[in-house]
């Protein structure tokens, strides 16, 4: 995993699944996280999932941008929303996903806040899979 911009990892609030407990908060336009090595076995389309919290209290959309082996993946943003309508950054933990084309092999999924979302997020996971029914979290 890569961190772009300003973008560092923070430990503040409870809740994150990984093991570690940390979290990239996702705040300011230029901020990203970049992750390489991604092996999928078979050229196609894959389902990208993110594990976030979100407790904003705008409850509108909230796109990022997703661009995958150098180029904006299609659909090019993800939809971090709160969708819990949570308050409390403890426990506003979520997932959102998008379909991905991927290559056979090794690829490149870049996560960023290109501004004129309403951003504050705090990215925890990702995960691909071959279909959206099959959340990686629960």
């Amino acid at each position: 995993m890569t961190l772009g911009g300003s973008a560092v990892t923070a430990s503040n609030h409870t809740g994150a699944a990984a093991s570690d407990g940390k979290f990239v908060p996702l705040t300011a336009a230029g901020m990203s996280v970049t992750w390489s090595n991604v092996s999928v076995p078979s050229a196609g389309q894959y389902t990208f999932w993110v594990h976030y919290a979100n407790a904003g209290s705008s409850g509108g959309d909230n796109p990022f941008a997703l661009t995958v082996n150098g180029k904006p993946a299609v659909p090019s943003t993800i939809n971090l929303k709160n969708w819990a309508g949570s308050t409390n950054w403890d426990q506003a933990w979520q997932r959102s996903y998008a379909s991905v084309t991927l290559n056979a092999g090794s690829n490149t999924i870049e996560l960023s806040y290109g501004g004129g979302s309403n951003a504050g997020v705090n990215v925890d996971q990702f995960a691909v899979t071959t279909s959206p029914n099959t959340p990686p979290w629960n």
